[in-house]
């Protein structure tokens, strides 16, 4: 924030759902009075990042990840 950034991503889908949607709307209210649009992860996106590789990654609930922005309040 402090340093100019038009929009933040926030990545707990390492956390269990709950916490992810605890962690990112803490972001959600902090950047909200500011108009900064928020995006979050949720779950995993097959393919290899960093350390980690996921090859059944599956698909995502849209029951889950309409709850998940409905509760967190993210942009994305």
């Amino acid at each position: 924030l402090e340093a100019g950034y038009s929009s933040v991503m926030i990545d707990g889908s390492a956390l269990p759902f709950l916490e992810n949607i605890n962690l990112a709307h803490r972001v959600v209210e902090r950047l909200s009075p500011y108009h900064i649009p928020v995006e979050a992860e949720l779950g995993r996106v097959g393919g290899k990042e960093d350390d980690l590789s996921v090859e059944d990654a599956g698909y995502t609930d849209p029951q889950q990840a309409a709850d998940f922005v409905c509760q967190s309040g993210v942009s994305s």
